[in-house]
């Protein structure tokens, strides 16, 4: 990324720690740096997880990419549920009736195989830094869905910190595209 570029990327990751970090968010009890850390921690995470995702769609196909990462997550949930000792007993429920069997399926083979194959696709498409900056939309629909569908009152500070993080979103991706046009007149003008 070029210096606009990270100006714009570090403006949307600003905003949206003022976003949840507002007078309009309430917590109560718990501890909420330690929520902020790991939602923070989550969001790096996902940020890495892209550019692994996409060099290894590159190296070995993106179905076998998809099979190792559920295979991956599945032995490391094995090991958490017996590390953590979690109660499993409410399992069972699901396994006898074969609705919430299929639900579970389409939870996981189909929202999240299927987003994974989207994400896979727009990396080939419009790249891995764009892809992943795209990400930074989250509490827009967060927001949107908020006030449309569960009544939450629009707050005037909120909607400014969503408007800006677009505008971010805007600058970064209207940079990229005169960069990459420079890069492409340059080799156009000095073939090698």
């Amino acid at each position: 990324m070029n210096k606009i570029q990270w100006g714009a990327f570090v403006a949307s990751a600003l905003c949206i720690i003022a976003m949840s970090l507002g007078p309009t968010n309430k917590v109560e009890g718990g501890i909420p740096m330690l929520g902020f850390a790991l939602v923070t921690a989550s969001m790096l995470s996902l940020a890495w997880t892209s550019h692994l995702r996409c060099s290894l769609a590159e190296k070995y196909g993106s179905v076998v990419a998809m099979f190792y990462q559920y295979l991956s997550v599945s032995i490391a949930g094995v090991i958490a549920a017996f590390t953590l000792n979690l109660d499993l007993s409410q399992i069972q429920i699901i396994f006898s009736n074969p609705k919430l069997t299929g639900l579970l399926i389409f939870l996981g083979m189909g929202i999240a195989g299927g987003s994974y194959l989207v994400q896979l696709y727009s990396f080939s498409k419009i790249g891995v830094e764009k892809a992943s900056m795209t990400l930074n939309l989250m509490p827009l629909v967060g927001y949107i869905v908020a006030v449309l569908a569960l009544g939450e009152q629009m707050a005037l500070g909120k909607t400014i910190v969503v408007t800006l993080i677009v505008v971010a979103l805007y600058i970064f991706n209207k940079y990229e595209s005169k960069e990459a046009d420079k890069v492409e007149s340059t080799q156009l003008l000095n073939p090698q």
